[in-house]
């Protein structure tokens, strides 16, 4: 009696250990994706601000050129160079 319930325990905690091992493999995969995906959304985000700050320094070398012939918008170079610092 003792010995059988001696094996059916060692077989429950095989099998926990085999349900563990699995899971923890799960998780491991998980996290793997999680890190691809945000090194992903990092880089996308990288080239946005770039094209952002290649926009802005347009929008500011035009801005000065404007301010050089008429004067609408005399504090408008200076914003922008503020958004890009």
């Amino acid at each position: 009696m003792l010995t059988q319930s001696m094996q059916q325990l060692a077989a429950a905690w095989d099998q926990d250990s085999t349900m563990y091992t699995n899971l923890e493999g799960l998780r491991r995969k998980l996290a793997a994706v999680g890190a691809r995906q945000r090194a992903a959304a990092k880089k996308k985000l990288a080239v946005a601000a770039s094209s952002a700050q290649l926009v802005l320094e347009a929008a500011v070398k035009k801005a000065e050129a404007a301010g050089k012939g008429a004067k609408k918008m005399p504090g408008l170079a200076q914003v922008l160079q503020r958004a890009l610092a």
